[in-house]
């Protein structure tokens, strides 16, 4: 009688066993569906401004104007005294404000910072006649900083 005994409580813990591992198989789990799943939020790509907080500084051209086709150009002077574009520092004005004042505004990274001299030149429109250069400047030196320059266009 006793070995019936283990042999019933063996099997129904077997049964116990294989019941339990039949509820968590994953077909259960699949058919019970995946916890959600956290929304995440887009961030927006860094802006200038906001690039300038954290990583770096900015230079800003200031135009009195009403024409947003104005196009800019930043120059490096080299050793020898030659000018050449920068890359990827050029194009048409970013606004012009209520008062008819242009800005062009370039982030420069922090392994820019303190080069120089530097130009700005504005011209009527791509590939149209310069109409002024500004002074020469240095980028920022530090973190965070403006530089701002502002050329006044003749009549």
């Amino acid at each position: 009688m006793k070995i019936i005994i283990r042999i019933a409580i063996g099997l129904g813990l077997t049964c116990l066993v294989l019941a339990v591992a039949a509820l968590a198989s994953p077909t259960q789990l699949a058919a019970q569906g995946l916890p959600p799943r956290p929304t995440l939020t887009p961030q927006p790509t860094p802006t200038a401004a906001s690039s300038a907080q954290t990583e770096g500084a900015l230079i800003e051209l200031y135009v009195p104007t009403r024409q947003m086709t104005l196009w800019t150009v930043v120059e490096w002077q080299d050793s020898l005294g030659g000018w050449h574009t920068v890359e990827g520092w050029q194009g048409i004005l970013d606004e012009i404000n209520s008062a008819d004042m242009g800005r062009k505004v370039w982030w420069v990274s922090r392994a820019e910072m303190g080069k120089g001299p530097f130009r700005w030149q504005v011209y009527q429109s791509q590939n149209g006649p310069l109409l002024v250069t500004s002074r020469l400047f240095d980028l920022p030196h530090y973190n965070g900083e403006i530089v701002r320059i502002q050329v006044m266009l003749e009549p």
